[in-house]
């Protein structure tokens, strides 16, 4: 649905580059509802003992946590669209302050996708909290803005030197200076490989943050990721994916998922055998029966014998 979904709008470009526009809009429609179905697997995916995780969100969470910044994102792109045109029917300042907007909208939107997604998750009948406020969230991404700094000097500083050896052997040769897609093709070499650099330490440290976050008054989840590994698997993959022409996308989406949930445990209060009781290990016979946060303290779980870890 993905692909599909990207081919109709790059075919759409190809076209007219206003009928592409158009067709990005539409796309951008049902990109929330295309994400729901998406969480719906990627929940689905975690087991631990033989039992899935379990959500229940209504699918209306999603749009109203992802839905407003995509829509300033598209307007950033139809007044980038417009600002470029030659009569430029806008002013030259409504891009760029679309796009600001969008930077500044764009983590909150991340949160509260992610609180919608944690508070609707179930293990088993116990219904899980996620306790994040905004600040924890920018405290857990101050080092990642660190490290895309650290990224950024050190990309600028190498093209800076690779730019001047260039431009003395251009120069002594008495050659010709490369065209402007030579420098846009460098330039968006850089922006991809700054992207590989920094998107995984960011995942990294949300996944972090979002399971050592969830829990109740009986369990919670703690996450031993290592984010310089998952960034290390990040950089492979993104290799592995380059040399194959993009056909290594499922294995890589696997092995990154594969390495999120493997370094997950969940410490309860709860003894094991008393969950599973109560969470079928069928999908079939429904849903698990819910307990509500609030009430969860009136099943009869049995006395609590501790915290223990149930390595996932």
């Amino acid at each position: 649905m993905t692909v599909a979904l990207c081919l109709g709008v790059a075919g759409a470009v190809v076209g007219s580059v206003w009928t592409g526009l158009a067709a990005l809009s539409l796309a951008a429609l049902v990109w929330p509802l295309l994400s729901y179905l998406k969480l719906h697997q990627k929940v689905a995916s975690v087991m631990w003992a033989g039992r899935r995780l379990w959500f229940e969100g209504p699918w209306q969470g999603v749009y109203q946590s992802l839905f407003p910044s995509s829509l300033v994102a598209v307007a950033g792109v139809w007044l980038s669209a417009l600002t470029s045109a030659q009569d430029r029917p806008v002013w030259w300042w409504a891009a760029p302050a679309c796009w600001a907007l969008w930077i500044l909208t764009a983590p909150l939107a991340v949160w509260a996708y992610l609180r919608f997604r944690q508070q609707h998750v179930r293990l088993g009948p116990l219904q899980l909290l996620w306790k994040v406020s905004l600040r924890d969230f920018w405290g857990a991404m101050a080092s990642s803005v660190g490290w895309a700094g650290v990224v950024s000097v050190v990309l600028l500083g190498l093209s800076a030197m690779a730019l001047g050896a260039m431009l003395i052997v251009v120069r002594s040769a008495g050659l010709p200076l490369p065209s402007n897609r030579v420098w846009l093709s460098a330039a968006g070499a850089l922006g991809g490989l700054w992207l590989l650099l920094v998107w995984p330490h960011v995942q990294g440290q949300l996944v972090r943050l979002v399971w050592n976050k969830t829990g109740n008054r009986h369990l919670r989840f703690q996450s031993y990721l290592k984010v310089s590994a998952y960034v290390s698997l990040f950089a492979k993959n993104g290799l592995r994916l380059l040399l194959t022409g993009g056909l290594y996308w499922p294995w890589a989406v696997v092995n990154l998922r594969r390495m999120r949930t493997q370094t997950l445990q969940v410490w309860s209060r709860v003894e094991p055998e008393v969950l599973l009781a109560h969470w079928s290990p069928r999908q079939s016979e429904g849903a698990p029966e819910a307990v509500s946060p609030e009430s969860v303290a009136s099943v009869d779980f049995g006395k609590p014998p501790g915290l223990r870890t149930m390595a996932g």
